[in-house]
């Protein structure tokens, strides 16, 4: 209240994990955690000779309007009849770990180690769905995951996992006149042919001439 600035300082932060959430009619949800070697309270704020700046007006991402295409192994899922993903979830785990060393206060390091991402697929039980889905999941073959999300001037990001495999309990029909989900949860693991587990792109819209 006395119109004075206060700050803390986190020093050596590395990303620990990563999550992401496509729920039909809400907006997508990231949600990040951290881990540094370092924290102190500096009598200014430090901002490294940059400036704040106000919060943007663009549009967030939905994943109602925004999701336009998801591919299930390969299938263009907008453009099958009976295939409907209603939630999608992944998070990734870098799995660090604090190196502490005796006569310091804080951690000197964050090491990561094995990265694990577990990913929801939550879909209606349908003929090309369950045909996509269910050998698989018997055998326990990776399926691809590929789904992109846009906002109104044609900016977003696309997201590939081309291994996941999926684990889910068989669909039960739980009564008459309710819906049958396919309730799918598993692990992706590292792509040689991509080069790495998950790769999140960067999509431009074209510039007219």
């Amino acid at each position: 209240n006395d119109g004075e600035a206060r700050s803390i300082a986190y020093t050596g932060m590395r990303v620990g994990s990563m999550a992401h959430t496509f729920n039909y009619g809400e907006v997508v949800n990231a949600v990040y955690g951290f881990g540094g070697n370092g924290y102190s309270v500096p009598p200014a704020p430090i901002t490294d000779g940059r400036v704040i700046d106000p919060a943007s007006d663009d549009q967030s991402f939905d994943a109602s309007n925004g999701l336009t295409t998801f591919i299930l192994d390969g299938k263009v899922l907008n453009v099958l009849p009976d295939v409907c993903v209603e939630a999608l979830d992944y998070t990734l785990n870098n799995n660090l770990q604090p190196q502490t060393c005796v006569g310091e206060l804080s951690p000197s390091d964050q090491v990561a180690f094995s990265a694990a991402i577990e990913v929801n697929v939550r879909m209606y039980n349908g003929i090309s769905g369950f045909d996509t889905v269910m050998p698989k999941k018997i055998s326990q073959d990776p399926v691809g995951l590929h789904w992109a999300v846009i906002d109104s001037d044609g900016n977003g990001y696309g997201f590939s996992m081309p291994r996941v495999q999926l684990n889910f309990p068989d669909p039960a029909a739980t009564g008459r006149n309710e819906f049958v989900f396919l309730e799918g949860a598993g692990v992706a693991s590292f792509d040689a042919a991509m080069g790495s587990t998950l790769r999140i792109y960067e999509i431009i819209a074209p510039v007219a001439p």
